[in-house]
């Protein structure tokens, strides 16, 4: 695949993670914790590959409806599997020009989680080659609504343009590949507004199972695609 057939932007639905550990008789945090292994390979891949923007959906505020075991178990994971993932990107060389964003309801986190995003954000480089955006209680429509209800505060006339500078997720370039996991074939609320022109890929193998040789058929199926945008 050559460069100029490399998406910019990739995002990926992380989904199959209760089911992975399901299937190996363990507990569904041993399921997230090895999303959370895996995601750290295949963001140096798409990374390695010339993938500058990778936006993965890791909670969304559907989320918070699950068992009060599983979201306490994911808000531990996060504190310790966040700070993780960042000290990936200082043993891989890549932190020093790659950006971390958090993006979504991250008031509904506890407080030492907020600080603990706050704070990987603060050592982001001035410079970014790459960008991870973590979509943490993210909802698509939650978004729209977030970035509308913020212009309007700035009393600014509501348009494409000003809905765009409100997002979340302000400043990442809209997906041009959107893998999902696990079979389903839907967004979930995945990025709704950034996503009208993006590629959809589905695969079935569960997140944590997830490796580059798929991830290599994907983009190379990327490839061949003549993408119109409404032309």
């Amino acid at each position: 695949m050559n460069e100029s057939n490399t998406p910019q932007c990739v995002g990926l639905i992380l989904d199959g993670n209760r089911r992975y550990a399901e299937e190996r008789g363990q507990l569904t945090l041993r399921g997230h914790e090895a999303g959370l292994d895996n995601l750290e390979r295949i963001l140096e891949a798409l990374f390695s590959r010339g993938v500058a923007h990778v936006a993965c959906y890791a909670f969304s505020t559907e989320n918070w409806k699950r068992s009060e075991d599983e979201v306490s178990g994911l808000m531990k994971l996060f504190t310790k599997g966040l700070p993780r993932l960042e000290q990936s990107l200082i043993k891989s060389g890549r932190r020093t020009t790659t950006t971390i964003r958090f993006c979504g309801q991250l008031e509904r986190f506890a407080q030492d989680a907020q600080d603990m995003m706050a704070d990987i954000e603060e050592r982001n480089p001035a410079q970014p080659t790459t960008t991870v955006w973590m979509l943490l209680s993210y909802g698509g429509h939650a978004e729209i609504v977030h970035a509308a209800k913020k212009a309007l505060a700035r009393s600014k006339e509501i348009s494409e343009d000003t809905i765009e500078e409100n997002l979340w997720t302000a400043g990442m370039p809209a997906p041009d590949m959107i893998i999902r996991t696990a079979g389903d074939e839907r967004l979930s609320g995945f990025l709704l507004w950034q996503s009208a022109y993006s590629e959809l890929f589905f695969t079935k193998t569960l997140w944590p199972a997830f490796d580059e040789v798929e991830l290599d058929t994907l983009l190379t199926e990327f490839a061949t695609r003549k993408r119109r945008f409404g032309k």
